[in-house]
């Protein structure tokens, strides 16, 4: 049923117990994992300066080391894990990945934005339930650290 599950990620590292959720499900219907994460630098005016583009360079590769750390908490569990790292609107881009990859299920931490902050900021993990093609759960996460 859910053999593609999506599991987009921004900089935290999330608990044991957050990644449960994820484990349990994959584990219940075999799924594969597909680890996404999603950088906004070139839609924050860093691209229209004279930025030099080995900075670029350097934080998609700090992007790759984090979703790096997930693959390894992961792999004792012997699952196909994908590894993404995208650039632009986080919750474009996770939709467009999810329709890429015929993805079952997404899987989404939220970050609990109430009142004036979610108004103004938006929350991804709301506008991936309302547009998504696919069941998406949500979950609130105790994070572990921050990246």
């Amino acid at each position: 049923m859910f053999k593609k599950i999506l599991f987009p990620v921004s900089g935290e590292i999330l608990s044991d117990n957050d990644l449960a959720i994820l484990i349990d499900v994959a584990e219940k219907y075999k799924g594969e994992i597909f680890l996404l994460t999603v950088s906004d630098i070139y839609h924050t005016g860093l691209s229209d300066l004279n930025v030099p583009e080995e900075l670029f360079v350097q934080h998609e590769n700090l992007l790759k080391d984090f979703l790096t750390k997930y693959e390894e908490r992961l792999k004792k569990y012997n699952f196909k894990i994908h590894k993404e790292v995208r650039n632009g609107t986080a919750y474009r881009e996770i939709l467009e990945y999810a329709d890429e990859i015929s993805a079952e299920l997404i899987i989404i931490p939220t970050h609990g934005r109430t009142g004036l902050p979610s108004f103004i900021l938006g929350s991804v993990a709301q506008k991936i339930v309302k547009m998504a093609k696919c069941p998406v759960l949500t979950f609130k996460p105790k994070f572990k650290e921050d990246f």
